[in-house]
């Protein structure tokens, strides 16, 4: 489903991101792991062709995303971190916005059984710029699956929320894992225990170790090694003491 090979950004002489190498599966539940800076929602906004990256392979659904990236974004749902939403439009008719600009059928259909899905309905004639955080952030996740995208790239969908809305929001996100191939960042690991069957960890734009969480396959694989202050991150990720290498 995606196929990432050596993807490098770059931010004038900066490398945001250096060499990313990974998969993920039809039906996988992948997260990013790491800190803030680590270089997590530059790698999502090249994944989802709202940026090019500087070298390096990326396919997605065997699209190549130097060559095909509007057929990346028609096939996949997007949550940015931050879900910056259009606030001057009532929730329905976003929704319907955003179906008709994926030339959904059965529209209407559509836009309702969302609407129902994220438990939305007492909300639907109300502007999105009027409605609290935790209801921005569904009508966001709505967006993101109204035209049944194949793949489903969340950018810390909980991030900005309350200790209550989190758990409120995990009840919405939870069914997505189970019916799209999704990748998730995140810096909050209890996001990657509860969301994910595999998780890469990130940081100063590496990927430095991956973890599966899947019960039956309790392996850990760190990545090369990790510079001295990446260590922690890894650490806290992978349950284990890793010291760095002496040079």
């Amino acid at each position: 489903m995606i196929e990432i090979d050596n993807i490098t950004k770059h931010f004038g002489n900066k490398a945001v991101i250096q060499n990313v190498n990974f998969k993920v599966e039809k039906g996988e539940t992948v997260g990013l792991f790491g800190p803030t800076g680590a270089g997590k929602t530059t790698l999502i906004r090249v994944l989802t062709a709202y940026m090019l990256p500087s070298s390096g392979k990326l396919t997605i659904l065997g699209y190549n995303i130097l060559s095909h990236s509007h057929e990346i974004r028609r096939r996949v749902g997007y949550l940015p971190q931050g879900v910056s939403l259009y606030g001057d439009m009532t929730v329905e008719n976003y929704l319907t916005f955003v179906a008709r600009l994926h030339r959904v059928r059965n529209r209407y259909q559509r836009v309702c059984q969302v609407i129902e899905e994220f438990q939305l309905t007492n909300q639907a004639k109300t502007l999105i710029g009027k409605l609290p955080p935790d209801l921005h952030r569904r009508v966001g996740l709505a967006q993101a699956v109204v035209f049944n995208p194949e793949i489903l790239i969340l950018d810390q969908p909980t991030a900005g929320l309350a200790p209550d809305q989190i758990i409120e929001i995990y009840q919405f996100i939870k069914p997505l894992t189970d019916q799209y191939t999704v990748l998730l960042s995140t810096h909050t690991w209890c996001d990657a225990e509860a969301f994910c069957d595999r998780v890469l960890v990130i940081d100063k734009g590496r990927i430095i170790g991956e973890k599966c969480l899947k019960p039956s396959k309790k392996w850990i694989e760190p990545r090369k090694a990790a510079e001295a202050g990446a260590i922690s991150i890894l650490a806290e990720a992978l349950f284990i003491s890793i010291k760095p290498i002496a040079r």
